[in-house]
C-alpha cells in the first residue's frame, strides 16, 4: 500500500514538473504595443476603448522611440510600433523587422516652449528666449529622441537676433546660443517633468505633453510652417524573422490578427476624437492594414 502511494506521489510530482516545463500558449486576446512616450495618455484611453469593444487586451510599453526601436531589434516582443518620427521606423524597416506595406503616418503634433506654472517667464518669440534668465533648457536628447531632434532643427533655423546688418557673418542660431544650457532627457515626458519640477528651467516639448501636465504652461508656440513637421508612424512588427515563435493566433504571415485589428482601430472616428482631445492632429486617411503582399 505504501509502495503504491509513493509511486502515485512520484507520478503526480513528475506530472507537475513536466506541465510547468511545457511552452506556454500565447494569449490570443492580448497584444503588445511599443509606443512613443508622448502618446501615453491618448493611447491608454484608446487601448481601453478597444478592449471594451473587442475583449482584446492592449498592453503598452512607452518610451523614447529610439529606445523602443532598439528593444524591438533585440527582442521582437512587440506586435505594433508607434514611433514619434520616421527615422526609427526606417531603422527597423532597414533591418526587415517591420511588416511590408504597414509603415505609415497616422498622427501629427507641434512644438511649444514651456515653463513651470509658478515661474514668471514670458515669451513672445523664439528669439526672446535670449532675454530670459534660466538655469537649463530641457528637451529630449537631440542625438536620439525625436522631440529633441525636432527642437534642435527648429532652434537651429532661428537666429538669436531678429535683425542684423547684411554683411554680418558671425550670427549665431538660437540653438548655438543655448547649447551650454541644454538639459537632455531620455524622452519627451522626462523633458516635460524636468520643467514641471524646477521653476528655473524652461524647455521645448510637444504641445500634447505640455497640455497633459498641470505643472507647466505654454510660453510660445511657433507657427506650423516655421517648425519641422512632427509626424508619428505606425507599423506592424515582423516577429518571425530569425526567432522561434510560440504558437499564437497569427496568420500565415506571422502577424497577429488582433494587432491588425488594433492598427485599423486607430483610424476609427472614435479614436481620432480621443487623439484630438489630447491635442494631436489626427489624419483623415485610413490606415492600411493589408498584409497580403508582405514577404516574411
Amino acid at each position: 500500500m505504501k509502495h503504491r502511494i509513493g509511486t502515485l506521489v512520484v507520478c503526480l510530482f513528475s506530472a507537475i514538473i513536466l506541465t510547468g516545463c511545457q511552452p506556454q500558449q500565447a494569449n490570443p486576446t492580448s497584444i503588445l504595443v511599443f509606443a512613443a512616450a508622448s502618446l501615453r495618455d491618448a493611447m491608454e484611453e484608446t487601448g481601453a476603448n478597444f478592449q471594451r469593444q473587442t475583449g482584446i487586451t492592449v498592453q503598452f510599453n512607452f518610451g523614447g522611440s529610439n529606445m523602443l526601436a532598439r528593444q524591438i531589434e533585440f527582442s521582437r516582443k512587440a506586435d505594433i510600433f508607434l514611433s514619434a518620427n520616421l527615422l526609427w521606423a526606417d531603422y527597423l524597416a532597414d533591418k526587415e523587422l517591420l511588416v511590408e506595406n504597414t509603415r505609415q503616418p497616422f498622427l501629427s503634433n507641434s512644438l511649444v516652449f514651456i515653463a513651470n506654472s509658478n515661474s514668471q517667464y514670458e515669451l513672445a518669440s523664439a528669439q526672446d528666449i535670449m532675454n530670459l534668465s534660466f538655469r537649463f533648457f530641457s528637451i529630449g536628447d537631440p542625438k536620439a529622441v525625436p522631440a529633441g531632434s525636432y527642437a534642435k532643427a527648429y532652434l537651429s533655423s532661428v537666429l538669436a537676433v531678429q535683425t542684423a546688418p547684411p554683411n554680418q557673418s558671425n550670427l549665431q542660431s538660437v540653438w548655438r546660443s543655448l547649447e551650454s544650457k541644454i538639459l537632455p532627457a531620455p524622452d519627451v515626458r522626462a523633458a516635460t517633468a524636468a520643467v514641471a519640477a524646477m521653476p528655473d528651467v524652461i524647455g521645448m516639448v510637444y504641445k500634447t505633453d505640455a497640455l497633459a501636465s498641470s505643472n507647466v504652461r505654454i510660453l510660445f508656440e511657433p507657427l506650423i510652417d516655421e517648425a519641422p513637421e512632427v509626424q508619428y508612424f505606425a507599423a506592424l512588427i515582423n516577429r518571425h524573422l530569425g526567432l522561434e515563435q510560440e504558437p499564437d493566433e497569427s496568420n500565415n504571415n506571422g502577424v497577429s490578427q488582433s494587432a491588425v485589428e488594433f492598427l485599423s482601430f486607430l483610424s476609427e472616428p472614435q479614436s481620432k476624437l480621443i487623439f484630438r482631445k489630447h491635442g494631436f492632429i489626427a489624419h483623415d486617411r485610413v490606415l492600411n492594414t493589408s498584409i497580403e503582399r508582405a514577404e516574411l
